[in-house]
Formats: C-alpha cells, sequence, structure tokens
C-alpha cells in the first residue's frame, strides 16, 4: 500500500490521499454478450497499448483533464478480461486491480460517461459495501475510450476522495478528451509497428526490451531472448521475387505471436530476421514454446509458390544466467542464432550451451 501525496496502492482497488487510504467504489460488473466482449478484447489486444509506455502526450492531456474537472486524481484505465490497469497515472500509484465491478467497468457497459459525485449516495452505487464501509473514490467522472469501430478498451478516469468534487458543465470537454488521447495511443501503436508484418519495429521492440529488462532486474524475474532468422532469404527473393518475400515475412509474423503467452513481445529488428521477448521464462522453459513456433513455421505453406519450402534458425539467450546486460543478452542470443544457421539451419541453439562448447 503506498503513502504520500495521493498515494494509491500499486495492485488493488484501495486508494487514499496523502496519509489516508480508501477504497475504490464497486459497481456491478455491466458486460454485453460474449461475443460483443471478444470482440471488445480483440479491439483492446489490437491497439497493442496493455505494455506500451506512458506518452508524454497522454500525461499532458491527464494533467488538463484533471484541472478541468477539479479532481485529485486522473488515470487512462484499460481493461481485459479480468484486470483494470491504470496505464498512465497521475496522484495514484495504483498499477492495477480486478476489473469485477468497479467504476470503469460500469463506464464501459454504458460507452457513455459516467459521473458521480458522491458515491455513498448515488443510487448506482449506494449499495455497495465497500462505498458504503469505507467510502473511497467519493467522485467519480468516467469517459470511455472508444475505438473508430466503438468498442471501448478503457476509460478516462477521474476520481476525488472528497464528494461532490466534479465540476459540473464539462461532459463534452472530456469526451473530446478521451478521444484526442485515444488518437494519441494509436498514433504511438503505428509509430512502433512494422507496416509489412504487423508486429513491432525495431524501434518499439527495443522500447519494451528494456523496459521488461528492468522489470526483471527489479522483481528478480527470468527473462528469455529468441532471434529469429528466416533461412535462405535471399535466394527467396532471388528465386521467387520479392512479392513471394513480402508474402513470407508475413506468414512468419503471424505464425510467431499465436503460439506465445500473453505478455510475450515479438519484433522485426532487420530484414528477415525477428526478435522474440518472453518474460517469466528461463530458457527451458521457452525451449518448447520456441520448438513450436519453428514446427509452424516448416509447416507454412505459399499459395504463390507451392514448391517452396519455408524453415527458420533460431538463438536463445537468459538473462541474469549467462547475460548480465542488455547489450551482452542481444550478443550471446544473435551469437545463439549464428550457430544455429552455421550447423544446419532449422533448429535452434542455446547461448549457455556455446559457453559450455
Amino acid at each position: 500500500m503506498g503513502s504520500g501525496n495521493h498515494a494509491y496502492a500499486a495492485n488493488s482497488c484501495h486508494m487514499g490521499t496523502g496519509a489516508d487510504r480508501a477504497v475504490v467504489a464497486l459497481a456491478p460488473r455491466r458486460v454485453a454478450d460474449d461475443l460483443q466482449e471478444r470482440r471488445r478484447l480483440a479491439a483492446l489486444f489490437a491497439m497493442d497499448v496493455l505494455q506500451s509506455p506512458r506518452e508524454p502526450l497522454v500525461q499532458k492531456l491527464l494533467r488538463l483533464a484533471r484541472l478541468e474537472f477539479g479532481t485529485t486524481g486522473a488515470a487512462i484505465v484499460l481493461i481485459d478480461r479480468s484486470t483494470a490497469y491504470f496505464h498512465t497515472r497521475i496522484g495514484t500509484n495504483a498499477r492495477r486491480c480486478r476489473r469485477d465491478g468497479w467504476f470503469c467497468d460500469l463506464t464501459i457497459a454504458r460507452r457513455e460517461p459516467l459521473i458521480v459525485q458522491d458515491t455513498s449516495t448515488d443510487p448506482r452505487t449506494i449499495g455497495v459495501p465497500e462505498v458504503a464501509g469505507a467510502p473511497g473514490a467519493r467522485s467519480y467522472a468516467g469517459f470511455p475510450l472508444m475505438t473508430r469501430d466503438g468498442h471501448a478498451i478503457g476509460t478516462l478516469a477521474l476520481f476525488a476522495r472528497e464528494p461532490n468534487r466534479i465540476v459540473e458543465g464539462r461532459e463534452e470537454i472530456g469526451r473530446q478528451l478521451a478521444s484526442i488521447i485515444m488518437e494519441a495511443l494509436e498514433l504511438h501503436r503505428l509509430a512502433s509497428r512494422d507496416p509489412l508484418t504487423g508486429v513491432m519495429n525495431r524501434r518499439g521492440f527495443m522500447d519494451q526490451y528494456e523496459r521488461e529488462l528492468a522489470r526483471s532486474e527489479r522483481e528478480r524475474r527470468p527473462l528469455s531472448l529468441a532471434m529469429v532468422d528466416i533461412d535462405h532469404f535471399k535466394m527467396i527473393n532471388d528465386t521467387y521475387g520479392h512479392g513471394v518475400g513480402d508474402i513470407v515475412l508475413r506468414l512468419v509474423a503471424g505464425s510467431l505471436t499465436p503460439q506465445l503467452a500473453e505478455g510475450a513481445t515479438v519484433g522485426r529488428i532487420g530484414g528477415e530476421e525477428f526478435a522474440i521477448l518472453l518474460p517469466d521464462l528461463t530458457n527451458d522453459q521457452a525451449v518448447p514454446v520456441i520448438e513450436q513456433v519453428r514446427n509452424t513455421i516448416a509447416g507454412l505453406v505459399v499459395n504463390e509458390a507451392p514448391d517452396l519450402r519455408i524453415t527458420a534458425s533460431f538463438g536463445l539467450a537468459q538473462y541474469g544466467t549467462e547475460a548480465r546486460t542488455d547489450v551482452q543478452l542481444l550478443a550471446l542470443a544473435d551469437a545463439a542464432l549464428y550457430h544455429s544457421k552455421e550447423h544446419g539451419r532449422n533448429r535452434h541453439t542455446l547461448a549457455r550451451d556455446l559457453a559450455a562448447a
């Protein structure tokens, strides 16, 4: 539980201002039918913002929203199947909490702004035990973050411990701020994506790489890196043409992501070279995943070149064991990849095996 100015718990819905701690009021969960929810989740994951860095522009917009509405806290809250993530936040240290029932979930179900001046008296929240027993966010304003096809992936949330803190008559301003925030998130996504394959480009991948290394160091959790290279790609371009080469790149990229656990990151970091970041996995745990990916790639069929056989080589290294720095991890994974290519291709090599050889 955090303390200090406007500190909120990092991993729960308990909140406080100054030395006080309070509880975010919960509202009944309102999730649309399963099909609509699946489409909403697909839109959220397509935006690829859950693990994206905090954008300076979004932080400025949050400060503006807080000033406009007179609240002490503001956050961009993104909601997946079961969790509300405080992606960007001011006046709170909260990182995530359970999705079930709290205000932002109600806001995305409505797909309309939700403004509550006093959660202890508003009929939508008065019966919630947490509100009656230990009022937390006594004032709340939420504005849904809508994709272009009409899915609410989260909210612009504004809150205060005191009741009646939401400045009246600013609903349209809140809508416009939420719309601008969505545009900023979309621009960041486009800037970090490879337009041909749809996976992260080198810039986007390296941004995520630095964040995951810092988390691995901070939380003392394993982190594996796999470098991937399409075998004989120059020959593919020379023999079948660059059009087929582009198809191969898209097929390989499309084969990487579905095999990976949530939280993994895929990037195209060179012409035919990809990288896979696997948080919370040792190399021993990563090998079955990589082998599944390798076998999937080996089974790809290019309709425009049915006789073409696609394979890929892999090199793996683990942070905190054989690699101690970000540069060293990249170098070791690359050396392991080179070993795979020099010893038959269509295989994986562990960097630790090179050190033992």
